[in-house]
């Protein structure tokens, strides 16, 4: 159809649709810097490239695009130097997927037009924010192509395609993730003509065939008030009932790390499975960008920031992604920024390229314009910042993850306590698990069999001189059992009891070997029965240990004081570590517990730690504990409130004696004598000229 020039300044979008269905698509590069698109030429190089990924066109990646690239995946494989099948990343994981080629070309096969899932872990003023607007007014561009999109996916015409941005609360959305967003999209030359209802908590946006529908009412004589356009951007606060009922076809959250359930506002991850079944009407094209910076190893965010890294054997024996359509970028708050002093020197697109729309003169490509610096760099200012909180500059800043910001365990202190004992008097430095242990030194150990559907950690420990002059312990033994390993995934106590006779009982022969409460008579009764008939040259008390909030909080509140005094020490155990590293305390209780999210959600194996610690240095370190904590020592859950760790006092001989049974009066010593010797309690030697059972109670 010829169209003269005069004529053609007067056609509306309603006369274009008789030539085509909807605005043409430029390539995402162009559609960003274009003056007749989203006009936003200052673009910095490496957002250039994260927009190539996203929209799978590798097609455009220039020599500086692919060099950044292998820089991303380079750095994933220095910050995960053993992931593998097992599927475990570090807490300052940096970079992009290793296999992110792979990626797209299976999504390219597959017909998608970008990753329909996309995790930016960004550190705080990343531009992460940003960078997800242009992701999203260029999906938006891409729906408005199809002139009609609900009769292109098959939903009624009179309903609204939802574009849903979520935060924690509704205003932080329109101020941040919602507001960028809104700021693109109204001030973009492309998108004018289509704009409704700019409003201060929605904005509206016509597909072409919107104007179709309002001339078919208009010839019907129907004036409407109702807002006809098909688009709607709008901010939501994360509540269950927020995704529910538009069809939405791109969901936007704001800082998902971040959000928790307080009063109304719930955890992201139930706002996230309530919000993302709405995608699927869309299939291929359905768009989900979660930019966040990073925070806890708990929560769904991280859950997904897993996903997206997990793999698994291919076809060919070859590892795989488990989630290829997810597209994972962890950068540091000044990784977008790099390289922005020769941005217009670094070309835009690769030699030869004439454009999406066929615009471009090959030998003319545009490049970005010069640009006047890094909204953030590594400089000095931000040294002083690291100096100065290195632990929240690591989160906010260097994008790294921690444990849990309410961790109840500084994890420095843990990691201490896994590493080689420099100061160490009666042995060598690096510690190992032991397999038996020496008749003079007083051994003690704990069982937690929680239930028979999760683990049972059971740990062995004993306390000797440090250079300091106070005692320190020593874990000889850490050792778990999981559910997982046992028929049924149910754990075989009778093949537990067995294991801990042979390789404890008879091998260390502890002074006290108690257990949890739970589901544990009958296997107490029996390990007693084992110990009675087993004629051990030492004695050894088996019991319950009867816990209570006030006890279990003294407990840990002991370990954590010789934790941090560095009187802790153990050979490496990556489960039992991660286990105290993820241990929290709920604000304003005394209580610790372990995570219900995220990559550890146990605390078996740290329980029995803290126990194992609590024994050995309970009475030395109540000089270090408040007065209050002292007033619930362990022995007041006990009848009578006796303490049982009180067995050495010469004043008294201990009450409970009958109770724990034969030899319970002390750990093999007569009241005012020293156990094992000149150590003063230590266990660690026998006096010169001693034998090493000359210290033991005989036996009848």
């Amino acid at each position: 159809m010829a169209v003269s020039q005069d004529s053609a300044i007067a056609l509306n979008p309603l006369d274009i649709l008789s030539w085509y269905d909807g605005p043409q698509v430029p390539d995402p590069i162009t559609f960003v810097i274009g003056e007749d698109w989203l006009d936003k030429p200052n673009l910095y190089p490496r957002q250039g490239t994260m927009l190539k990924l996203i929209f799978l066109r590798d097609d455009l990646f220039t020599g500086y695009d692919r060099e950044v690239i292998d820089e991303w995946i380079a750095d994933f494989e220095r910050t995960n130097p053993e992931a593998g099948l097992e599927n475990k990343f570090t807490a300052e994981t940096k970079g992009c997927q290793p296999d992110i080629y792979q990626r797209i070309d299976f999504l390219k096969e597959r017909g998608y037009k970008w990753f329909p899932e996309v995790l930016l872990a960004i550190g705080r003023r990343g531009s992460k924010g940003y960078i997800s607007a242009l992701a999203m007014a260029y999906v938006l561009w891409n729906y408005m192509a199809k002139g009609n999109p609900q009769s292109h996916y098959g939903i009624s015409q009179e309903k609204a395609l939802a574009c849903m941005i979520f935060a924690g609360k509704k205003e932080a959305a329109k101020m941040n993730l919602w507001g960028d967003l809104f700021a693109v999209l109204t001030t973009a030359p492309c998108f004018t003509e289509y704009i409704s209802a700019p409003l201060a908590e929605s904005l509206t946006i016509y597909a072409p065939f919107d104007f179709v529908r309002m001339r078919q009412l208009a010839a019907r004589g129907i004036s409407s008030a109702k807002d006809m356009a098909s688009f709607q951007i709008l901010p939501r606060e994360s509540t269950l009932i927020a995704p529910r009922g538009p069809a939405g076809f791109i969901i936007g959250f704001d800082e998902a790390a971040h959000v928790k359930n307080a009063g109304t506002t719930r955890a992201f991850g139930d706002v996230y499975n309530a919000a993302r079944p709405a995608l699927d009407q869309f299939g291929r094209d359905g768009f989900a960008i979660l930019p966040s910076s990073t925070w806890e190893m708990v929560g769904h965010f991280y859950k997904l920031w897993e996903l997206s890294l997990e793999r698994e054997p291919g076809k060919f024996g070859e590892l795989a992604p488990s989630y290829p359509d997810k597209l994972m970028l962890q950068l540091p708050s000044w990784g977008t920024y790099k390289d922005w002093e020769r941005a217009h020197l670094l070309p835009l697109f690769p030699q030869g390229f004439t454009g999406d729309l066929g615009e471009y003169d090959p030998s003319h490509l545009p490049v970005l314009p010069p640009l006047k610096g890094a909204i953030q760099s590594y400089d000095e200012a931000m040294r002083r910042e690291e100096r100065a909180n290195p632990d929240t500059f690591k989160v906010e800043r260097l994008s790294d993850w921690a444990t849990a910001m309410d961790a109840y365990l500084n994890t420095a202190r843990v990691t201490q306590m896994f590493s080689p004992w420099e100061g160490r008097q009666d042995g060598p430095a690096e510690l190992v698990m032991q397999t038996t242990g020496p008749l003079i030194i007083d051994y003690r150990a704990h069982g937690d069999p929680s239930n028979v559907n999760c683990r049972f950690g059971f740990s062995v420990a004993h306390a000797e001189p440090g250079p300091d002059g106070m005692a320190h312990a020593v874990f000889d033994l850490i050792h778990y059992w999981d559910p997982a390993d046992f028929e049924d995934h149910t754990i075989d106590y009778d093949v537990v009891t067995d294991w801990i006779f042979n390789n404890v009982v008879r091998r260390f022969q502890p002074s006290e070997l108690t257990f949890d409460q739970f589901n544990t008579p009958a296997t107490v009764q029996r390990r007693s029965k084992m110990v009675r008939g087993a004629h051990l040259q030492k004695n050894v008390q088996v019991y319950v240990r009867t816990a209570t909030a006030q006890l279990n909080w003294a407990t840990y509140e002991t370990f954590k004081a010789a934790l941090n005094m560095g009187l802790v020490h153990a050979p490496p155990h990556a489960e039992a570590q991660d286990e105290l590293k993820f241990l929290q305390k709920p604000e304003g209780q005394q209580k610790v517990i372990c995570p219900d999210s995220g990559p550890v959600q146990t605390k078996d194996i740290a329980d029995t730690l803290a126990i194992v610690t609590a024994s050995l240095l309970g009475e030395q370190m109540r000089a270090f504990i408040a007065s209050d904590l002292a007033r619930q020592r362990p022995g007041l859950s006990l009848p009578g409130g006796v303490d049982p760790y009180d067995r050495f006092s010469p004043e008294a001989v201990n009450p409970l004696a009958s109770q724990l049974g034969r030899g319970a009066m002390a750990r093999g010593v007569r009241p005012g004598q020293h156990p094992g010797g000149g150590l003063g309690g230590y266990g660690r030697r026998t006096p010169r000229g001693a034998s090493p059972g000359s210290g033991r109670r005989h036996r009848s």
